[in-house]
């Protein structure tokens, strides 16, 4: 019951259920999500080893570190002036692709000038990818629904951050310091 001067509160209207179709659209795309931010999280952990066995300067491991975020922000800033002319499945899978060999060439990078290009193209293609993957749930998903899908995507972060990094580490520790990125390359495949 409400007081005489509050205003009366519509009924409130249960969300639109997600079809079994839209959460599988969304299924993939939390699995892209997913392996971008492991990519982007699994580098700072595995700075001791990388700096020992490429024999990094601690100046150059922050510029491999901040060769990703700089070069996803550049690209995705760039990407916004053209990326409305294509179809949102072709660029994202196209820059997922892209981002899949970057991950590739840094887990198989043998010194400090090949591993600061792969983890740029990585960081360019991943952070775009990530943009188009926002542009598919704006364009596909009605406003009811769109937090929801949002949530679910955003939600991969958490997980790469809490099963993601330990899952890379384990597989540096026992095949190397390239491990990591190769099994991840593997997964995107699998996800592409």
């Amino acid at each position: 019951m409400t007081a005489p001067d509050e205003p009366a509160r519509p009924p409130r209207i249960p969300p639109a259920a997600i079809t079994p179709a839209e959460w599988g659209l969304i299924l993939v795309l939390v699995a892209i999500q997913f392996t971008h931010m492991v990519d982007f999280v699994i580098i700072m952990p595995l700075g001791g080893r990388l700096m020992g066995e490429l024999n990094l300067s601690a100046e150059q491991f922050g510029h491999i570190v901040s060769a990703y975020a700089l070069f996803a922000g550049v690209a995705s800033l760039a990407a916004s002036f053209v990326m409305d002319r294509f179809d949102r499945r072709s660029v994202l899978l196209t820059m997922y692709a892209g981002f899949t060999l970057s991950t590739l060439f840094c887990g198989v990078a043998n010194g400090y000038g090949w591993l600061l290009v792969s983890r740029a193209l990585a960081g360019a293609f991943g952070g775009t990818a990530a943009v188009a993957l926002m542009s598919v749930i704006g364009d596909v998903f009605p406003p009811e629904k769109r937090g929801r899908a949002s949530g679910a995507v955003m939600s991969s972060f958490a997980v790469a951050s809490i099963a993601g990094l330990p899952a890379g580490l384990m597989l540096a520790e026992w095949f190397g310091r390239g491990a990591p990125f190769v099994a991840l390359a593997g997964v995107s495949v699998g996800v592409w």
